[in-house]
């Protein structure tokens, strides 16, 4: 019986653009159904990280969340604050509850559930609550037109999603 010669796969440029005229199982491997986001240019993408490091201190607290604001900003929620950080950890907003939080980044805001607090945003400068309707649950995420929200107390199972383009509007 002959062996099977081992086949390697490298980065796939999709090249052959986008197809979603046809069923994903039949387009070729130069194509893509639906993507976002794919950089190529920065191949190989494997680097070395920097290694541990120190960003301030504990913040007297338990770290619930570390997030990234937009691309140029660290942010997090460490027992009942929530902070930036610019040489050093500044609160931003207080008396929160001292639970995990989930966040995601959509129009220019960082937006952050807990399932118990009101859902609250972040956009540079101004630290609040979202919308009096948005739903309280503790997972957040989008897809660049929606946010999402799943694990609603008593809707555990259920993901409940925003107007188009609007995460205030539930």
């Amino acid at each position: 019986m002959e062996a099977l010669q081992a086949q390697s796969k490298g980065e796939n440029t999709f090249e052959g653009g986008i197809n979603n005229g046809t069923p994903n199982f039949y387009i070729q491997d130069s194509q893509s159904s639906d993507e976002y986001g794919f950089d190529t240019f920065d191949y190989p993408a494997l680097s070395m990280g920097k290694g541990w490091v120190a960003y301030g201190d504990n913040g007297g607290g338990n770290t619930n969340m570390l997030a990234n604001y937009r691309n140029n900003q660290l942010t997090r929620a460490v027992g009942t604050k929530f902070q930036k950080y610019a040489s050093g950890w500044s609160d931003i907003g207080t008396a929160l509850t001292n639970t995990d939080w989930d966040s995601t980044n959509f129009n220019n805001k960082i937006i952050m559930t807990n399932g118990s607090d009101n859902v609250k945003y972040f956009d540079g400068t101004t630290f609040g609550d979202l919308s009096a309707n948005a739903l309280k649950g503790k997972f957040i995420t989008n897809n660049t037109i929606r946010v999402y929200i799943g694990n609603i107390s008593g809707k555990e199972d259920w993901i409940y999603f925003s107007k188009y383009l609007d995460e205030t509007n539930w």
